[in-house]
């Protein structure tokens, strides 16, 4: 997936999902390489939280790749 590719790459990444065991389960590096985050992307609140989560633990963002829906079964994606 686009987390999986952006950590082999060697990038710090931080994933949010609604679901303590997103499905595909992407693998990552955890400590200072990577974070998981569970957040509702309906809730701005929440989204702010984890941002400001993914923050503290691994620092500035540079990218953000939003795909709610995808990888969901539903919506036409696979």
């Amino acid at each position: 997936g686009i987390a999986a590719a952006f950590a082999a790459e060697g990038c710090r990444v931080g994933v949010v999902d609604r679901s303590p065991t997103p499905s595909p389960p992407t693998p990552l590096p955890q400590g200072e390489r990577g974070a998981s985050i569970i957040a509702d992307a309906t809730d701005p609140v929440a989204v702010r939280s984890a941002l400001d989560s993914i923050t503290q633990q691994l620092g500035p963002v540079d990218h953000v790749v939003f795909a709610v829906g995808c990888g969901s079964g539903h919506f036409g994606f696979p």
